[in-house]
This record gives C-alpha cells, sequence and structure tokens, in this order.
C-alpha cells in the first residue's frame, strides 16, 4: 500500500479533487484519511487534520510522526510520500512555486542535542527514496536536502545547523516522517513548493501567506506527474 501524506489542507484540496478521493468510514483521531485511485493504484491519502483546541491545521512534527506509525503498523502502508510547500534559502536562488524532490536526506535544525552521538540523532540525516534522482531527472526538477523544525520562524543557530547540514529547503514535518520510515524500514520520498525564501528580510510567514494557494496548486499539478513514477 502507497500513503500520501499532506500537512495542510489547503495544500492537499487539488490533489484530494483531481483524484476523487473519499474520505474512509473509520477515521483516526489524529488525522483525516482519504482512499483514492492513482492509475491503476490504490493510495491513501492522510491530511493531519483540525486541532481540537484551536481549529488549526495540524502542523509540525507530532502529528506528523503518529500519522505515519498508524500508516505504517497498522494499515500496512509500504511506502510514504509527503507532498507540501516549504520554505527556502537564498543560496538556492528558487523561485516562488518552484517543485523541487527532496534528495540525498532529510534533517533537523531545532534538535539539538550537544552530546556525543545524540547531536547525530538530532540532527538525523534520514535517506529518501533510493530512485528520487532519477526522477528527478525524469521530471526536470532538482534536488536539494530538506531540513524539519517546528517553528516558522527561525533563531540563528536554527539556521547555522540548518547551512551546515546542507540544507537548503525548510518544513515543518519531513524529518518526523522521514525518521519513523527509517525506524520501519520502508522507503520515504518528498515533494516540495517554495512559498518564501526564509532568510530574506520580508517576514516568511508574510511570503507564506502570499505564496500558499499558487504553491499549493502546484503541489497538485507536480503530484499529478510524479504519481506514476512513484508507483513504478
Amino acid at each position: 500500500m502507497h500513503a500520501l501524506y499532506m500537512a495542510m489542507e489547503a495544500e492537499a484540496e487539488g490533489i484530494l479533487a483531481a483524484l476523487q478521493a473519499e474520505p474512509l468510514a473509520s477515521q483516526p483521531v489524529i488525522g483525516s484519511y482519504y482512499q483514492a485511485r492513482s492509475g491503476e493504484h490504490e493510495l491513501l491519502i492522510a491530511v493531519s487534520g483540525k486541532d481540537r483546541a484551536t481549529g488549526v491545521d495540524c502542523i509540525g512534527t507530532e502529528p506528523a510522526a503518529l500519522i505515519a506509525h498508524d500508516l505504517i503498523s497498522r494499515l500496512g502502508v509500504t511506502h510514504l510520500l509527503n507532498a507540501g510547500t516549504c520554505g527556502a534559502h537564498s543560496s538556492l536562488q528558487a523561485k516562488i512555486a518552484e517543485a523541487f524532490l527532496v534528495a540525498p536526506t532529510v534533517c533537523s535544525h531545532d534538535h539539538r542535542v550537544p552530546l556525543p552521538r545524540f547531536e547525530e540523532f538530532g540532527r538525523g540525516h534520514h535517506p529518501v527514496e533510493t530512485a528520487v534522482p532519477g526522477w528527478a531527472h525524469s521530471l526536470g526538477l532538482r534536488t536539494a536536502i530538506l531540513s524539519s523544525g517546528n517553528s516558522l520562524d527561525h533563531t540563528e543557530r536554527d539556521l547555522e545547523i540548518f547551512l551546515e547540514n546542507g540544507a537548503r529547503l525548510k518544513d515543518m514535518e519531513g524529518s518526523a516522517l522521514a525518521w519513523v520510515c527509517r525506524q520501519h524500514g520502508i522507503p520515504f520520498t518528498a515533494l516540495k513548493v517554495v512559498t518564501d525564501i526564509f532568510d530574506l528580510p520580508h517576514p516568511a510567514a508574510e511570503q507564506f501567506n502570499e505564496n500558499l494557494a499558487r504553491a499549493s496548486a502546484q503541489v497538485t499539478e507536480e503530484l499529478q506527474r510524479l504519481l506514476p513514477l512513484w508507483h513504478g
């Protein structure tokens, strides 16, 4: 079983409509699950859902890890794809709404544990599906290392670690999903579309709000190109 994880409803609406996805009859406590057909293949789509206290999307590493573990351990998912939006570092010279496939690794920049071996654990450097570079070539997409953290903004130390890790893309769920996949021994793939250049003076949150709709539409378009390759 292949599954697609998306953190925000705005990011997921397009592909849910394009694939005519239907909600599963039985829903988990955390997240919203849908079933769809992608070509000749069944596809499970998981969206993080709404927080019961605030009503906003459950973004961040905690819901991502819980949902990924549920998909794999309870529903038997063997391949996980994360698609959504991200920030980009200015050195990447990315354009707003440009799509990237993540390779060769996914890491963390705010999981700071300055102790022997624990620092390595905190940073992660989780591998992605080995076929990603070939898919990127076929689709004409660039690849970049993704780093995740639980804040939309960043501290100076966050940015230092981000760059030390070789990352150029920044999100809030990829490293958690990749870590769970690594523990279960299943391949992880991530497709990211840029909403903001996060190290510019223009606040990332303002850029994100301005560009979310455009980037989410691009997520839908790029997913429909990637899914046939990913299913194999």
